[in-house]
């Protein structure tokens, strides 16, 4: 979640909620802070949320967080996600990837 929010809001996006597991809200508030954000940041256990979180219309899960998750049919369960309406987005890669160099002549 750290600097996740103040990307998407370069894009005019502006995020209310940030969930963090890792225990890293105290970076995602100076960053949000520093973008003029102010979004609500919960550290919680994904898998035992707040009851009070709400719906969403967007839902973001970035690079690394699903590999961490021990249940994913759970994860994805967890029903304030997009609610019925919204989106998810999933941006994951694999660190494989990152061995290649995108502009060399040969791989």
């Amino acid at each position: 979640m750290p600097g996740s929010c103040c990307r998407w809001s370069s894009l005019g996006i502006r995020p209310a909620l940030g969930i963090d597991q890792a225990g890293r809200s105290a970076q995602a508030r100076q960053l949000a802070e520093a973008a003029g954000l102010a979004p609500r940041l919960v550290e919680a256990d994904i898998y035992d949320l707040p009851p009070d979180l709400g719906q969403v219309d967007l839902a973001l899960i970035t690079i690394g967080v699903l590999n961490w998750m021990p249940d994913l049919p759970a994860f994805f369960r967890v029903t304030w996600v997009a609610g019925a309406r919204g989106v998810l987005v999933i941006y994951e890669t694999h660190p494989f990837l990152e061995q290649f160099d995108p502009a060399a002549a040969t791989l």
